[in-house]
């Protein structure tokens, strides 16, 4: 896989991760309430789930793009629309009032809550009912499964080792997931004010939605002009 293919894939999959979903406003809650304890729970939990889900994803990917060049034709076809569909639900689409009230919630929770205070509470749950719960949501959340479906065929050569640049991109999506988990586990206690994260958050949608569209008119001029 050439670099400038990676980096691309990179850029695409930054702004999935980090645009609030399920995935997300689950961390955020189990960050402020359960403590430090549970960030290698969390991460760890990521990133398999999004592991079994591109890992079945891709399964299917690889089916077709064996089956005929029509079916890789169509698929990088429909990753293009895709691509053009989340950038501008990105750009449209205000944050989800559940999601805005729940990081509410925790971003006061953090701030009223000591560090020390975190950890101590945090003796008193299972941190591996924390692990199953974040990565049942993850591998089960339909944007990652479909994003996942629909963008492989654009990254992939089927004339070079497909398993191995399978494996390159589930790997490199599971590192990016891991560390953006990280940075929310700590950003969340961080947090002084929820106004902060309030005017932060629908910021880096708009961005990510700006990424998202580039990415699909680049996609395009490559690979049917």
């Amino acid at each position: 896989m050439e670099l400038q293919v990676w980096l691309t894939f990179v850029a695409a999959a930054i702004p999935l991760l980090i645009i609030p979903g399920p995935t997300v406003l689950l961390v955020l809650s189990y960050a402020v309430h359960k403590g430090r304890n549970v960030t290698v729970a969390l991460i760890a939990g990521v990133a398999v789930g999004h592991i079994a889900a591109m890992s079945a994803s891709i399964a299917g990917v690889g089916t077709l793009m064996l089956s005929s060049p029509r079916a890789l034709t169509l698929l990088k076809a429909a990753a293009v629309i895709y691509l053009v569909h989340l950038g501008i639900k990105f750009l449209r689409t205000p944050l989800e009032p559940s999601f805005t009230e729940s990081a509410n919630a925790a971003a006061i929770s953090a701030a009223a809550v000591p560090a020390g205070r975190l950890s101590t509470d945090a003796t008193a749950f299972s941190v591996r009912r924390v692990f199953l719960d974040i990565t049942l949501v993850t591998a089960l959340n339909p944007k990652s499964i479909s994003f996942f479906f629909a963008i492989v065929p654009i990254f992939v050569e089927p004339a070079g080792r497909m398993t191995l640049q399978f494996t390159v991109l589930v790997a490199t999506f599971a590192t990016l997931a891991a560390v953006n988990t990280f940075c929310y586990t700590v950003l969340v206690r961080r947090l002084s004010r929820w106004t902060t994260m309030q005017s932060l958050l629908p910021k880096l949608k708009r961005a990510g939605g700006s990424c998202l569209l580039l990415i699909a008119v680049v996609t395009a001029m490559q690979g049917f002009l």
